[in-house]
């Protein structure tokens, strides 16, 4: 009696652990937060905990072909997410495709940056998966870090798509929260198109919104359209604050329809000169079409309050200045700045006598003497009422304070 009871014991504690087992592997199949399907390889369903484990098997090989990452809940990971070329490392795909299931879905991190497409062709993500999720319910990455990046394309990064997302960071970094960089290799990074998202500052200053630099005169990065986004809530006071920024080395770019404001009224408590830019194009672009922008305004479309940027009363000086467009250098070529919008902006000077050298002013359109440009059919404030207000606060003699709607310097 006593040895059968031992094995019903021994039976018993088997099917306890199998059962264990079982709920443990249905728990980890509940936890997991992206889906990864493909064409090839291991062709899935198959479930990850975070994008960058996904993308580690993407880059190893085990998805091959067209694969599809879905993010079926929020999660956080606080590591690099990576994608590497196809043909390096074992990967061997065609196409890179990133959607939400659901509504809500966000991806928070503080890397630097936060998705690192290293050589990666043909990506897409699109946060509102086909149309199916808007507004604030879309895609959304936040970086959490003073100084990182959210998205970087580097070295030969081809054919990117990025939909649909809401894209938040903070920091102080002069490359913004979405990167398109410079290579080591021989291309550039070319045919990248942002279209549809919101950029904006998380819960801190941010100080760049979107920044292209290509890596020299002869390699450069080419094709980067820049359309119908919402670009705003982008300053830090004492430093340049650039929206969107093409420093150098970029051909055949295209920025259009979308809308650069602020939500929130800035004041200028630093000494130091802050600037404001929405566009600024750098040394050595060319074919580059900036259309149908609207700059200015709390909202989209200079919609809403009006954009208020204001120097602090009782300092000795602190300069502002702003700009809609600005082409700063003479090797820029082949240029249309054609149907924009600048208008509903509000600016307090505090400028006083001697300060030349960090002079408060406001240009709606500036370029530098020498640009190959054509600019027409703008339309800079309004015929028929207030919407461009400019005042000076200074408290000692007061200076001229420069106010252009289109100033091309010599």
């Amino acid at each position: 009696m006593e040895k059968i009871l031992n094995f019903k014991q021994l039976k018993m504690r088997y099917i306890f652990t199998f059962i264990i087992f079982l709920v443990l592997g249905f728990s980890q199949k509940v936890v997991g937060q992206v889906t990864v399907t493909a064409t090839a390889g291991t062709v899935g369903p198959t479930v990850y905990t975070n994008l960058r484990l996904a993308f580690v098997q993407i880059n190893n090989g085990t998805h091959q072909g067209v694969i599809t990452a879905t993010i079926t809940a929020s999660f956080t990971d606080n590591n690099v997410i990576l994608l590497t070329a196809s043909g390096v490392t074992g990967a061997n795909y065609t196409a890179v495709n990133v959607v939400p299931d659901a509504n809500g879905r966000v991806i928070t991190s503080n890397a630097n940056p936060v998705i690192n497409f290293n050589g990666a062709d043909n990506v897409t993500i699109d946060g509102g998966n086909g149309g199916t999720i808007t507004g604030t319910n879309r895609l959304t990455f936040q970086n959490t870090s003073t100084t990182g990046q959210i998205f970087q394309y580097i070295n030969d990064a081809q054919n990117h798509t990025l939909l649909d997302c809401i894209i938040k960071g903070r920091g102080n970094s002069n490359n913004g929260i979405v990167f398109i960089a410079g290579t080591s290799a021989t291309l550039g990074n070319d045919n990248i198109t942002i279209k549809k998202c919101d950029i904006q500052r998380s819960n801190a200053a941010l100080r760049r919104g979107i920044v292209c630099n290509g890596q020299s005169s002869t390699i450069t990065n080419d094709n980067i359209t820049i359309e119908e986004n919402n670009i705003f809530d982008i300053h830090e006071n004492g430093n340049n604050n650039i929206m969107f920024a093409v420093f150098a080395n970029t051909n055949t770019l295209k920025i259009l329809k979308n809308s650069f404001y602020q939500t929130a009224n800035i004041l200028n408590g630093a000494t130091a000169a802050t600037y404001a830019l929405f566009v600024q194009i750098g040394t050595f672009c060319t074919n580059v079409e900036v259309k149908q922008n609207f700059m200015g305004g709390q909202a989209p479309y200079c919609g809403g309050s009006p954009y208020v940027f204001n120097a602090q009363t009782g300092m000795t000086e602190n300069p502002i200045r702003l700009y809609g467009i600005r082409l700063r250098d003479a090797s820029i070529s082949n240029v249309i700045i054609e149907d924009n919008t600048i208008n509903n902006i509000s600016m307090a000077f505090n400028r006083t006598a001697g300060t030349s050298a960090n002079e408060s002013s406001f240009r709606a359109i500036y370029a530098t003497s020498g640009t190959a440009v054509t600019i027409k059919s703008n339309t800079i404030g309004s015929q028929t009422s207030n919407t461009l207000n400019f005042s000076n606060i200074a408290n000692a003699t007061v200076e001229s304070i420069p106010i252009d709607l289109i100033h091309y310097a010599t």
